[in-house]
């Protein structure tokens, strides 16, 4: 009797990664036995037809997966036809090791490497940020310069990872790179996604990272108390590039709009809630996910005031927003300012975009009672243990407030 193939696509939700993707498999099936194979694509759970198992068509990505993904099943039903010409008995993991390749056993480490980053390249701008993207370059240099150095080696085939060589490849991110704690958790996190990828494409069968431990320590996250809040939005500035900087971190304070979010902002991005008021709804630039909140009186007022300029406008940007860097360099001006007014409070923290954002999170919304869902929502998190990190702020401050009580 002859044998009958199956071939379809689904989400393997419990893989999901730091970035909220969710892998897509493969799943074949021949005469009731099942494989299953990874696709080496992913994709945001909203960005996924459940009932055709294909990626959404309006997705900008999504055309060029699924071309992807029709290959990929062209391919297993042309080894499927191949083995049934054959003549010879074969079984559905028959199928997988002729896919997969012979020679895939002896995939490099930096083959490895290089087809990850070449996936999450593609991705850049739909379900990676451009930084995500570098940071996995930057690694790829690391390792390279690391096989060199201290191996004398191009290259080493990815079966030979092994708990000794991450633990070199560490000290050597300390040592010679002068990476911090927390620089090389980061480092070593990127690294063990792209193995937990090998391990799902079967080109190794032992996870190196089983028994590793990710050592981090807390960084200072810094952000503006209400009194401090109060004193930037009294403190005049002396110029209007000053001015308009101030603007874009009043707008942050009370939006948590990340950098990039904030930059890209249109009016596109302004919409009528369900309220009927007036509401930011846009997508992530870093994950995807979505971030609606409506517009508080005081973020309303910079967009109301910014709201003439045409030539930017043109551009389709709301508001003055400079470079990071540049940002970055004029907040702390605007911060010294802050403490030069008489009467003025003098704030001896190192704020950036990013301490804005958090501010939104601690000192305008959970500290006054919102609801740490509904915060998560707003900041367009795609993760509440995320929103949990600002939850602790809020905790360790009502301790420190409580102590002086005793004192």
């Amino acid at each position: 009797m002859k044998s009958s193939i199956k071939v379809l696509f689904w989400l393997y939700k419990s893989k999901r990664n730091a970035q909220g993707l969710i892998p897509i498999y493969i799943r074949v099936t021949l005469d009731k036995e099942k494989i299953e194979i990874a696709s080496g694509y992913f994709v945001l759970l909203s960005q996924w037809q459940e009932k055709k198992k294909r990626v959404q068509e309006s997705f900008p990505e999504g055309p060029a997966i699924n071309n992807a993904l029709e290959v990929q099943k062209a391919r297993i039903i042309g080894l499927y036809n191949q083995l049934l010409s054959s003549g010879d008995l074969f079984t559905v993991d028959t199928i997988k090791k002729r896919y997969l390749g012979k020679d895939e056993e002896n995939i490099s480490l930096l083959q490895a490497i290089e087809y990850h980053n070449k996936k999450v390249g593609e991705l850049v701008g739909k379900s990676y940020a451009q930084g995500t993207y570098d940071n996995y370059v930057y690694l790829a240099d690391k390792v390279k310069g690391f096989l060199s150095q201290r191996q004398g080696k191009k290259d080493i085939p990815l079966k030979l990872l092994n708990r000794q060589f991450l633990s070199e490849f560490e000290h050597y991110l300390k040592t010679f790179h002068n990476n911090n704690v927390n620089t090389v958790a980061k480092g070593m996190t990127n690294f063990k996604t792209i193995i937990n990828m090998a391990l799902d494409m079967e080109w190794i069968v032992k996870d190196p990272f089983r028994r590793y431990r990710n050592k981090k320590e807390e960084p200072e996250r810094t952000y503006l108390n209400e009194e401090e809040v109060a004193v930037l939005l009294e403190t005049p500035m002396p110029n209007k590039y000053l001015q308009a900087v101030k603007d874009c971190m009043i707008f942050q304070i009370y939006t948590g709009l990340a950098y990039a979010d904030l930059k890209k902002l249109s009016s596109s991005h302004i919409v009528r809630g369900i309220d009927g008021e007036q509401w930011i709804d846009l997508r992530r630039k870093k994950t995807g996910t979505r971030s609606a909140l409506p517009l508080l009186p005081q973020a309303k007022a910079i967009l109301e005031k910014h709201g003439s300029q045409q030539d930017r406008i043109e551009e389709g940007r709301l508001l003055p927003v400079l470079s990071n860097q540049k940002m970055n360099a004029q907040i702390k001006r605007v911060i010294e300012l802050c403490g030069l007014q008489p009467g003025g409070l003098r704030i001896e923290k190192n704020i950036s975009t990013h301490s804005l954002r958090r501010t939104f999170a601690t000192t305008i919304t959970l500290s006054k009672g919102v609801p740490i869902e509904t915060v998560s929502k707003m900041l367009g998190h795609s993760d509440l243990k995320t929103t949990a990190i600002y939850a602790k702020v809020i905790d360790r401050k009502v301790s420190e407030d409580m102590k002086r009580l005793i004192q």
